[in-house]
């Protein structure tokens, strides 16, 4: 304690402990009627104007200071440090406010600001400027951050104004359970803190960094391949971020291209988002030959036409994101509906596939696609480049397609291993020059029926 030290209190906030000469400093220009001061030594607060030893004789004098002369009565280097700080973010810190200024006004404040900065958060989700990982995990990262900072300068200020209360109260032979309580609430508004991070920010911050950091390592690798003389392109692999930009290399360097094949179990709809709306806006047909779920659904919707080959599955369900709640989600996938929407789904359709839980897939039959003018038409494949079996398919690979579809490949493989693998080279050949399924069946079927008659 300050020797001889004072305590200010003028029935909002209190200060001290200040030296004789510093609260006296401090009294020039305040009301004195509704200033109480209390030291060691009297029984209780009393009047600024009562104790003698703090008799104001007047207006200071004006200080005249002459070179490194420094005024004995100017403020001390903790005076100067003081009034430095002297503003509501410090004075909160500090605890000097009322209890119910700090508790009430700026916890109202703080709640209005945090509730602002979660809804930062669910815009970072948003694709209207892109998606970009990297800028959600630092939005992320600065939400919580100012959330935790600004819990901690709230409880801390409730608890010292408390403290101050408290002891006012004390010295005035009072008690004041509404401060015990008030710590009580600061306390427990910390532990809130700490469980909503830990089960809604962390899983979000580890969710982004592996997307921005990692190459999103739970996402298959995409791949894109050219085909039928560069009139179709077959995206294939998990949608993740890069996907778009790559393709629109490929664009940029073979523009005739017309149809986008789609075979994907799903990925990131922020990408599928972006790629949505690149294929939308060069009017590409969207072709499926043998699967599209989850957030491939979303690039698929952007087709000028959208086919099915007959066989083929779409896959619908909600989307999910760890740490988001259902109401967050709900908000975050508005993006998706108002695409579904913009291609002329149903909105009963488009509400039964994204309340279909995430952890389950709708698949609907062809005809429901069709009603729900989710496609337009159904094909039987000919009519585009082979694809949904793998754009890394080998020879070997396609070499057991074959076997599989054909009994008579196993035989040949066993007796004739030469001309087994003269069928398979045409059929892998015509694969890999991306020729139309029709022609890709018959130069492969060519070879085998020469091989079939020479062997009679």
């Amino acid at each position: 304690m300050v020797a001889g030290g004072w305590y200010f209190f003028d029935g909002e906030r209190q200060l001290g402990p200040l030296s004789r000469d510093e609260l006296k400093r401090f009294l020039h220009g305040q009301d004195l009627s509704a200033v109480r001061v209390w030291r060691e030594g009297l029984s209780e607060w009393v009047l600024a104007t009562d104790p003698p030893e703090l008799a104001l004789a007047g207006p200071p004098p004006i200080p005249t200071v002459a070179g490194n002369e420094r005024d004995p009565l100017a403020p001390g280097d903790n005076a100067i440090r003081a009034a430095r700080f002297h503003n509501f973010i410090a004075m909160n810190w500090r605890g000097e406010f009322s209890l119910a200024t700090s508790y009430w006004l700026f916890g109202f404040l703080g709640n209005l600001f945090a509730g602002i900065l979660a809804a930062v958060v669910v815009a970072a989700f948003q694709s209207n400027s892109g998606y970009q990982p990297k800028s959600i995990f630092l939005s992320i990262a600065l939400v919580w951050t100012g959330i935790i900072a600004l819990a901690v300068w709230q409880s801390v200020g409730i608890w010292r104004s408390a403290n101050r209360h408290i002891k006012a109260r004390t010295l005035l032979g009072k008690k004041s359970p509404w401060a015990g309580l008030a710590k009580v609430a600061a306390f427990l508004g910390i532990l809130r803190l700490v469980w909503t991070f830990f089960s809604s920010g962390w899983p979000q911050l580890l969710e982004t960094g592996r997307i921005s950091f990692l190459d999103d390592p739970d996402i298959p690798a995409y791949s894109i391949r050219i085909m039928r003389n560069g009139t179709e392109a077959e995206i294939a692999g998990g949608f993740k971020y890069g996907l778009t930009d790559d393709f629109l290399k490929i664009l940029g360097a073979s523009r005739q291209i017309k149809v986008v094949h789609l075979d994907s179990g799903g990925g990131r709809i922020g990408e599928a988002i972006k790629l949505n709306k690149v294929i939308r806006s060069k009017g590409l047909h969207t072709y499926v030959s043998s699967k599209c779920m989850s957030a491939c659904t979303v690039a698929f919707a952007g087709g000028r036409q959208r086919i099915l080959r007959n066989g083929a599955t779409l896959g619908f369900h909600a989307a999910f994101f760890p740490g988001m709640t259902k109401e967050e989600l709900a908000e975050a996938s508005s993006d998706q509906r108002s695409i579904f929407a913009t291609a002329g789904f149903d909105k009963d359709f488009v509400n039964q596939g994204l309340s279909t839980p995430n952890t389950e897939m709708w698949k609907p039959a062809p005809s429901v696609l069709l009603q729900a003018k989710v496609i337009t038409s159904i094909s039987d494949g000919n009519d585009f480049a082979m694809s949904g079996i793998g754009t890394s398919l080998t020879k070997d690979d396609l070499g057991a397609m074959l076997s599989r579809a054909l009994p008579v490949m196993q035989s040949i493989k066993r007796k004739f291993p030469g001309d087994y693998d003269s069928i398979v080279q045409a059929y892998y050949d015509s694969f890999e020059s991306g020729k139309s399924q029709v022609d890709s069946i018959a130069a492969g079927r060519e070879r085998l029926m020469a091989t079939l008659q020479k062997l009679r």
